[in-house]
């Protein structure tokens, strides 16, 4: 044994490197680190060839299928909340064997010589952000994927984190529709977030964005788009456990504090995410005025008499949205011409009338009896079922641009309607509790259902920026980064309830996990009308610091007209 040792000694002093290739060899995991603008970094973990427990002939089967749809699109990457606009630089990775450490402004990050952990610090101080260990394993569900996870300790046990998105308000999490009654059901979720278990799944009322705030100066985002939680340390503990049920890897960005800024100072770690996942275009004037909606507008005669009572009143309104089922059958991508014989003339009166904006809503299903089904069907666009019909899949660039070029553009924008409401983007309709998500053109839900919203987001939102307009999207769910489409976040069918605005107050963590998106409430007095004016006026009052949208009471309690199957006279607001 001491032979073996003094030989092995002798081969270092003459030939390190020769050692140091024969253990890289031997490596099962591989590490990345690509600084990824300032003060940050990029890892991405993934097994090596040689990491025959994970990677299979299966998972090399797994891997070169999302190559090729990457080739095929035109991209080097998934196109995920990360961009690289601010010019990432060269990725490096750790010498086996060795501790190696990679500095990138004032963040470091070292490896540990056996490559089974990382830690995150400041250069000008020395103070540890946190620790982190990792594991890869073959998914107990979704063969041939990997589960993984992320455990992260926390350099300061005193920290507070932040962020997270909108989610853990209501007990039933999307599976039941609306959230439950009776109203003490309803949680008043904090906006610090620690001591909190938060699933990674879209569904209704569940918008979760996997990024952090850590109040000890650093900023941490899971970069990964399929089923997925995260456990966050009680204060006292700290740190973070983040897990994903299927992925080829883990893939996460830390980003931290500028030389010489206060430990406190969160604005720079929220410059640095924008600059890493995009920063939202300027806020439309239209969107900074009261928005107007009802369940719902089902012809141009309603909308255009509201608009006229609303001039007629004197009060400013800068959205008129038109709600669901305007089109015969979703997926139409076209008024129903019965109920709406001219967007034209419904948006030039609109907008002569009380100088807003026309929304129309479009819902990301096809449905089986939809005039474009065969279309869609033909080009590849559709995927898992969704709704009665199939989702329209938006992550594939040609079916983009069929949407718009075909349909949006001549039924659409050249009428005058040039925003858009986006309902159902959370994954509702898809089945299950919690909902299955979208088999995407990169692959299966487990994965990558997040990758849908996005992509779905910027058929209604890069085309018209484009054109060399601020784009406006009104959206029931987002992922991380979809901000730079010009998105304002809904809150989705809440009740009037005082303590649903209790519970909604809170959400305003929604923007300290999206950064420029604005959240969105909505009093849906349409579900009851024994409230108080106290309520009202208190929902009202918070719209000062939020966009807000407020409905109407139900059809059914005020007087129309049924012509041809279109409501044509509506008598109130």
């Amino acid at each position: 044994m001491l032979l073996s040792i003094l030989f092995l000694l002798a081969a270092v002093l003459l030939n390190p490197s020769l050692v140091l290739a024969a253990l890289h060899q031997q490596q099962t995991i591989n590490i990345i680190l690509t600084p990824w603008c300032a003060n940050s970094f990029r890892v991405q973990i993934t097994p090596t060839l040689s990491n025959k427990q994970l990677y299979t002939p299966e998972f090399s089967s797994a891997s070169s299928r999302l190559a090729a749809t990457l080739i095929k699109e035109g991209l080097s990457d998934i196109p995920g909340a990360l961009i690289d606009d601010c010019g990432p630089g060269a990725p490096d990775s750790p010498v086996p064997g060795v501790e190696s450490l990679f500095t990138n402004g004032n963040l470091r990050a070292t490896v540990s010589a056996d490559g089974d952990s990382l830690s995150f610090s400041r250069v000008d101080s020395s103070s540890l952000y946190f620790t982190a260990d990792f594991s890869l394993a073959p998914s107990a569900n979704f063969t041939p994927y990997l589960a993984v996870s992320l455990n992260t300790t926390a350099g300061n046990a005193q920290e507070r984190i932040f962020g997270l998105g909108q989610g853990g308000w209501t007990a039933g999490e999307g599976c039941d529709g609306c959230p439950s009654l009776p109203p003490s059901t309803q949680i008043k979720v904090p906006l610090q977030r620690n001591g909190q278990w938060v699933s990674l799944r879209h569904s209704k009322f569940h918008v979760s964005i996997p990024f952090v705030y850590s109040s000890t100066g650093y900023g941490l985002l899971y970069h990964m788009p399929g089923y997925g939680n995260v456990s966050v340390g009680t204060f006292g503990v700290g740190g973070m456990n983040w897990t994903s049920e299927a992925s080829l890897g883990l893939d996460f960005w830390v980003t931290g504090l500028p030389n010489g800024a206060d430990a406190l100072s969160a604005g720079p770690i929220y410059r640095q995410y924008a600059d890493a996942t995009g920063h939202a275009p300027p806020l439309r004037e239209d969107a900074m005025i009261f928005w107007q909606s009802r369940n719902r507008y089902k012809s141009s005669a309603i909308a255009e008499a509201i608009a006229a009572n609303y001039s007629s009143l004197g009060l400013p309104v800068g959205i008129l949205v038109v709600d669901y089922e305007n089109q015969v059958h979703d997926g139409d991508f076209n008024p129903n011409p019965a109920c709406y014989p001219s967007l034209l003339d419904l948006s030039t009166y609109v907008r002569a009338t009380i100088n807003a904006t026309t929304m129309f809503s479009f819902w990301p299903e096809m449905k089986n009896a939809s005039s474009q089904h065969s279309i869609f069907e033909s080009a590849g666009c559709l995927i898992n079922s969704d709704l009665g019909g199939y989702a329209i899949d938006g992550t594939i660039t040609s079916c983009r641009d069929l949407i718009w070029n075909n349909y949006l553009k001549p039924n659409y924008y050249a009428q005058g309607v040039n925003a858009y409401w986006l309902d159902e983007t959370d994954a509702e309709g898809t089945a299950g509790c919690p909902p299955h998500g979208y088999e995407t053109s990169f692959g299966p839900a487990a994965a990558y259902s997040q990758l849908w919203v996005n992509s779905w987001i910027s058929t209604f939102s890069r085309p018209v920026a484009l054109l060399g307009e601020s784009p406006l999207v009104l959206t029931r769910g987002i992922w991380a980064g979809g901000q730079r489409y010009g998105t304002v976040l809904w809150s989705s069918d809440i009740q009037s309830s005082f303590e649903q605005l209790a519970s909604m107050i809170p959400q305003v963590s929604t923007v300290l996990s999206l950064q420029h998106i604005l959240s969105l409430i909505i009093s849906s007095l349409s579900l009851s009308l024994s409230h108080t004016h106290t309520l009202t006026t208190h929902f009202f009052s918070l719209s000062i610091y939020l966009i807000y949208i407020i409905g109407s009471p139900h059809e059914s309690k005020w007087s129309a007209v049924v012509v041809n199957g279109c409501w044509r006279l509506w008598m109130q607001f």
